[in-house]
């Protein structure tokens, strides 16, 4: 079997923000590695905030990169919070529907 070379995309200390590129970037066919998601037994207290890593196939990683700065540079209103069309509420702040992966669609 072929190793397929990674590219890291981006790294925060948010774990939400990071399954939100995660969310975003398969939703555009890319497949992504995340690592670091799993909690310190001891806390983000005695040994620092964990930081979590988005890594893509090489071939993607420009793609991705600005795809991710596209989402961090947006100065858009507040995102409220709303109905997805498969009928699920979603708290204000996010723009991915966490049951369907839809994504926020502001009133016309």
């Amino acid at each position: 079997m072929d190793e397929i070379e990674l590219a890291k995309v981006c790294e925060t200390e948010f774990k939400e923000q990071a399954l939100l590129f995660k969310a975003v970037l398969e939703q555009e066919g890319m497949d992504v590695m995340v690592k670091g998601l799993e909690a310190s037994a001891l806390g983000d207290a005695l040994d620092g905030a964990d930081v979590v890593e988005l890594f893509v196939p090489v071939v993607y990683a420009d793609r991705a990169k600005q795809m991710v700065d596209e989402i961090l540079a947006e100065d858009g209103e507040p995102i409220p919070a709303w109905t997805c069309e498969c009928g699920e509420s979603v708290d204000e702040g996010f723009f991915v529907c966490w049951s369907c992966q839809a994504e926020y669609k502001p009133a016309e």
